[in-house]
């Protein structure tokens, strides 16, 4: 019941259509996992925070997006405020222990960039 839990609870209740499915194959990380279902179902977008596995995977799928996405998302739709979106990224950044990365700067310049 944070702020990032906050946060997920609005996108859940934008979201016309949320499919939850069982993978029966062996797979070594999630990430492979998910870009396997995002085959397998035609879905929209695959998301992922691990950054390694979006520079590797975004040859084989164009519809790959940094867990970040999904703030910035929110904030577009009017879902959450400025200040919100800004709140969740600060929070999400440092719980994960990204530090200053490329996604990070890119986020800084986007919010930057933005008014309510």
């Amino acid at each position: 019941d944070d702020i990032i839990g906050s946060a997920a609870k609005e996108l859940l209740k934008n979201i016309s259509v949320l499919m939850v499915v069982e993978c029966n194959r062996d797979f070594l990380k999630g990430e492979d996992e998910a870009l396997q279902l995002f085959y397998d179902y035609s879905l929209d977008m695959v998301l992922s925070d691990d950054l390694k596995f979006v520079k590797k995977a975004e040859k084989l799928c164009s519809k790959l997006w940094f867990s970040t996405y999904v703030t910035g998302w929110l904030f577009k739709s009017k879902t959450i405020s400025l200040e919100t979106a800004n709140l969740c990224f600060k929070t999400l950044f440092a719980k994960r222990n990204w530090g200053e990365n490329a996604i990070y700067h890119y986020t800084k310049k986007f919010l930057s960039e933005q008014t309510d």
